[in-house]
């Protein structure tokens, strides 16, 4: 009765059924995979890819090369790192989230100073960045004084440190020279925290804002941040130290071995797609046993659509 059962008209249809699902979804795979193989080729940049030779360094890291970067060869010298001005208020605080009892409007604006005799003399302010402008009320904390300024959409940070057993209120300025700051209270209970012409005594700036400055190729540039994307079309590169005197030489030059990997592999997934296809749609014959061997889509015509021949 099993034997009547397996070889019964149903079964026989629910198990081609089953083989011819199985093998779609095997054509479909294989297809897809093929598919993912010929994307590189129709990509322009697999065959303006490039490469670029940096040496081994500390001085500066290599993000990333775009194709149709700039050819040729490079000598840099990084003769200074870009920084931020930090600026600390020397008025400590026995507790950081208490009422610090001072009031005000706090104005801080970005630009670049000039300096005499180690002291801020006159400020450009730079024009591309509004000034910011944080109310502090009596009731507010030092640690609260800080959250305002960093609620800001600036780039302005401010942070409460605790130095010998005291907390300190720090606002520093992203990197470059025409990003320092300039901060005017409104009150004289905000004196602790000015840094401007007349008023800076009451607080110590323990960096000033430096663009960083490299020489390529014998031309001196100027950036305000240490990553560097705009001097050689296509190289993104980021300075980590300075390191005047050290000339790194480098070359971007062509780089044909991607081009060539898409190509091979191209070709070794056709040869693997070729295979799979021929095997699915396909009628063999054994020449030592006669037997005939019908591939699960031999007689569906969708399938036939996918012929090796067609896909050529």
């Amino acid at each position: 009765m099993l034997r009547k059962h397996l070889n019964s008209p149903v079964w026989i249809v629910k198990t081609t059924l089953d083989a011819q699902i199985s093998a779609y979804g095997t054509l479909k795979s294989s297809l897809s995979e093929f598919q993912n193989l010929m994307t590189p080729l129709s990509n322009p940049d697999t065959f303006n890819a490039r490469s670029v030779s940096l040496p081994t360094t500390d001085i500066v890291t290599a993000n990333s090369l775009d194709a149709n970067a700039q050819l040729g060869t490079y000598q840099l010298e990084v003769l200074e790192v870009a920084q931020g001005q930090s600026l600390v208020g020397n008025q400590t605080f026995a507790d950081k989230d208490a009422a610090a009892g001072v009031s005000g409007t706090l104005t801080i604006a970005q630009g670049e100073w000039t300096y005499a005799s180690g002291n801020p003399s006159s400020f450009a302010e730079n024009e591309a960045l509004k000034a910011i402008e944080i109310e502090v009320t009596a009731t507010d904390s030092i640690q609260e004084i800080a959250d305002k300024i960093n609620a800001d959409s600036s780039d302005v940070e401010a942070s409460v440190l605790l130095v010998d057993g005291s907390y300190q209120l720090l606002i520093s300025a992203p990197s470059g020279e025409e990003n320092a700051l300039r901060i005017s209270g409104s009150d004289a209970s905000l004196d602790f925290l000015n840094f401007n012409e007349s008023n800076h005594s009451n607080v110590t700036e323990t960096q000033q804002a430096k663009d960083a400055s490299i020489n390529i190729n014998g031309l001196n540039v100027k950036r305000p941040s240490n990553d560097i994307d705009d001097v050689i079309q296509g190289l993104s590169l980021t300075l980590n130290k300075a390191s005047p005197g050290d000339k790194l030489t480098f070359s971007i030059t062509e780089d044909k071995d991607t081009a060539k990997t898409a190509i091979n592999s191209f070709i070794e997934g056709y040869n693997t797609l070729y295979t799979t296809l021929k095997g699915l749609t396909s009628t063999t014959t054994d020449s030592e046993t006669n037997e005939t061997k019908r591939g699960e889509l031999a007689n569906d015509g969708t399938a036939k659509i996918y012929s090796p021949v067609c896909v050529v």
